[in-house]
């Protein structure tokens, strides 16, 4: 990017106090480059060392059939060790030619968004009216995009599943109204550590007509910060029970619950691409001029909503089908602006550096719509 795109910006200097020093915002991004080349030089380590496993275990790129040039006493060899096979889930944009889910959209009928400590890692799922149960979860598990999340999967649920779920839900008597609970303790452990019991947090929505009934809690040991009503016993048993049904739907539903408990890949239509300062709030207007020029073009001519997380916390995201999706990643990753760090982890980002004044670089990311016309904000994760 040209140092005369940073000129017009000049204007806006006086505007910005700096919450940091440059020297700060320096480290931070000398440490982020670093974590990059650590992850990079962890990706190839790890490449070569699956390769060199493969060519012990397999013989190499000869057939096994075929003898190799020296002789000599056979080798046992353990059992063929295979690299981690490809998951069915995905982080950023889906592959070349994979089928959008349908319908397009969808009624929400409940969701699910917490951690406990059923399975130790972030759990999130929404049921549709169409049947579609979309989810994702924290951990290493076989249909996963990585060994750190599974990516967005769907399952679809018969219209028996759907009611069977939604009952177990209603029957807590929890959702008469909106809740907020504090509900948890924490045990003492032998060697003095305090380890929590049942669940951290989480909230449940369940539709109730043509409104969705919210329940939210949290751990006051973990978390004393929040507001909320101290849940009664009954209450605290009632959320544990809905954490373990809802986080293992399959371990209790029925196979009449299932119209197809295959797994696949949550392919969504459209993606939200959102812009914002790192370690400050910017304006569009600011925030746009720093992108490559066809970037700028692209998302300048979009409509765009402004999300306000606080009074001076805001992100701005735009609506754009896959093509212009892909065609956005494309411009970023040949201007050669950096992964961000979340990347691995949830959702497809880039960092672009800005001038020293505004004391922040800008991220722009991309998260996918789900059938009911929202898209994820990572501002709830903990």
């Amino acid at each position: 990017m040209s140092d005369d795109r940073f000129d017009v910006l000049d204007r806006f200097a006086p505007m910005f106090e700096a919450p940091q020093s440059p020297f700060e915002g320096f480290l931070r991004r000398r440490d982020r480059k670093r974590r990059s080349q650590r992850i990079t030089a962890g990706a190839v380590g790890m490449a070569v060392f699956l390769a060199a496993v493969w060519i012990v275990t397999t013989g190499g790129p000869f057939d096994r059939t075929q003898t190799p040039g020296a002789t000599g006493p056979a080798i046992a060899t353990g059992p063929t060790v295979d690299p981690r096979p490809p998951g069915l889930g995905f982080i950023g944009l889906p592959p070349e030619g994979a089928t959008p889910s349908t319908p397009k959209r969808g009624e929400l009928v409940l969701s699910l968004w917490g951690r406990s400590t059923t399975d130790g890692g972030l759990f999130r799922a929404w049921v549709y009216a169409d049947g579609r149960i979309i989810w994702d979860k924290e951990g290493d598990l076989p249909e996963g995009a990585n060994e750190v999340t599974t990516g967005f999967l769907e399952q679809r649920l018969t219209p028996e599943g759907i009611e069977r779920l939604r009952s177990e839900i209603v029957s807590t008597r929890l959702f008469d109204h909106d809740l907020t609970l504090l509900s948890g303790h924490l045990r003492e452990k032998a060697a003095g550590r305090q380890v929590p019991v049942g669940v951290i947090w989480g909230t449940i929505q369940v539709r109730d007509g043509d409104r969705l009934v919210s329940v939210s809690w949290s751990n006051p040991d973990m978390y004393p910060q929040d507001p909320g009503t101290v849940a009664t016993p009954e209450q605290t048993s009632a959320l544990e029970r809905l954490d373990a049904l809802l986080t293992h739907p399959e371990s209790w539903l029925p196979a009449s619950a299932w119209a197809d408990q295959g797994i696949r890949a949550y392919v969504p239509s459209t993606f939200a691409v959102c812009y914002s300062g790192d370690q400050r709030s910017l304006e569009a207007s600011v925030i746009l001029p720093l992108l490559p020029g066809s970037a700028e073009d692209l998302l300048r001519g979009k409509d765009r909503i402004r999300y306000d997380a606080g009074p001076s916390d805001f992100i701005f995201c735009s609506e754009v089908t896959t093509e212009e999706a892909r065609a956005l990643d494309e411009i970023l990753d040949h201007a050669g602006l950096e992964l961000d760090d979340r990347s691995i982890a949830n959702r497809l980002g880039y960092v672009s550096e800005a001038p020293s004044f505004l004391h922040t670089d800008v991220l722009i990311y991309f998260e996918p719509y789900l059938p009911d016309g929202e898209f994820l904000l990572c501002s709830p994760c903990r």
